[in-house]
């Protein structure tokens, strides 16, 4: 994909190849003179950092600034991760396919769009992310089909090292609990 030509002051020169916006806004390469005297054709560099405006709270903005937390770091961290679980999950759903179920409960059958996550043959438990990203567990013993509220949820279901892979196909960090009375 080509990114938009960009029309803005710039520092540099044409000539170079290499221009920059004013204040730190990032770099461009120049593709071509403009009809325009005073300014430039040119393209953003991938790679260079995107100048983006976020609003806070002034109580949240403060508190951040105080506390020396690094918002760019921050929002470039939790936006890495998202869109890690993001690719993880369309890899997952790229297994998507129909699976029928029975639900005894309205004697009726159902075709689950998605991709099994998980099975547990011990306890006749299979988990699936549908193609909605939705997790269903279906208790199969039972003939019990569940929607999970959250995928930390899945622990209540599956073995750990099956909630271990179910959490990992969702692109979750798995989390076991240890020393708990039951």
């Amino acid at each position: 994909m080509v990114p938009p030509v960009l029309s803005a002051p710039m520092r540099g020169s044409p000539e170079s190849g290499r221009l920059a916006y004013p204040a730190g806004r990032g770099s461009a390469v120049c593709t071509g003179a403009s009809p325009h005297p005073r300014v430039s054709s040119c393209v953003a560099v991938e790679g260079i950092a995107m100048d983006i405006t976020v609003d806070l709270p002034d109580e949240i903005g403060q508190w951040a600034k105080e506390s020396g937390i690094n918002l760019s770091q921050t929002l470039r961290a939790e936006l890495e991760a998202e869109r890690s679980r993001r690719d993880t999950v369309a890899g997952t759903l790229a297994d998507s396919a129909e699976h029928k179920v029975h639900v005894a409960e309205t004697g009726l059958d159902y075709v689950l769009h998605g991709a099994l996550i998980a099975q547990d043959y011990d306890h006749e438990v299979e988990a699936y992310l549908g193609e909605d990203e939705r997790i269903y567990v279906y208790d199969a013993g039972r003939q019990r089909l569940h929607e999970v509220d959250s995928p930390q949820d899945l622990g209540d279901w599956l073995a750990d090292g099956l909630y271990v892979d179910a959490m990992r196909a969702l692109g979750h960090k798995p989390i076991l609990h240890l020393g708990q009375a039951r």
